[in-house]
């Protein structure tokens, strides 16, 4: 799973700009659980971050959406949510690894980041099923029921041209499956190569 935010470049600005090591995070109770079994020549991820909260309100999160938060029925972080959520929210590419409520984590700090003044797509969450995107989709909606955000699930189940339509009414978050969006991406340069067609008829 795979979530971009900012303006589709890269969670720390455009791709010429030095980047910063990416963050690699996993807690130590879910990896020991995750491990079972793995042979020990099995590549891992060596955590490098170490700063974490204890508590939804240390990481003064908007009030629309920590009253999403609370209101999901989340009380405390999760051990990855304790370390996750920060360095997402300080715009550091972060992976990480074995940990249970991930996208609770990443969502959180999209719709933090997410300005609402603006309807223009600022994250963009890729993720491999239909299932998956639509759980996701579910999961911005809910914690974002008190904040002016959109988000749109460009799955196979819709068509592009519903996509884009969609699209352009405005979605600040957008999930899809790398097959669609790769699909979205082509039918939308054929919509725009047509309108240019028409208009120089």
């Amino acid at each position: 799973m795979f979530a971009c935010f900012g303006k589709l470049v890269g969670a720390n600005g455009p791709r010429n700009r030095a980047r910063k090591k990416p963050v690699k995070i996993e807690s130590k109770e879910e990896k020991k659980s995750a491990t079972a079994g793995k042979k020990e020549e099995d590549e891992e991820i060596v955590p490098n971050w170490e700063e974490k909260v204890d508590t939804f309100d240390e990481l003064h999160l908007k009030e629309e959406l920590l009253r999403g938060v609370y209101g999901c029925g989340f009380s405390k972080p999760s051990p990855i949510q304790q370390k996750c959520i920060l360095p997402l929210i300080k715009k550091r590419d972060t992976i990480a690894q074995f940990g249970m409520e991930k996208t609770t984590a990443f969502v959180i700090a999209a719709l933090q980041l997410v300005e609402e003044s603006s309807d223009k797509v600022q994250c963009l969450i890729i993720t491999l099923i239909d299932e998956l995107a639509i759980q996701i989709t579910r999961t911005v909606a809910d914690l974002g029921e008190y904040m002016k955000v959109k988000v749109q699930a460009c799955i196979n189940s819709c068509t592009i041209e519903q996509d884009i339509i969609n699209l352009k009414n405005g979605a600040q978050i957008v999930v899809a499956t790398p097959g669609k969006l790769n699909d979205l991406i082509k039918g939308t340069a054929r919509h725009d190569q047509s309108k240019r067609s028409r208009r120089n008829c």
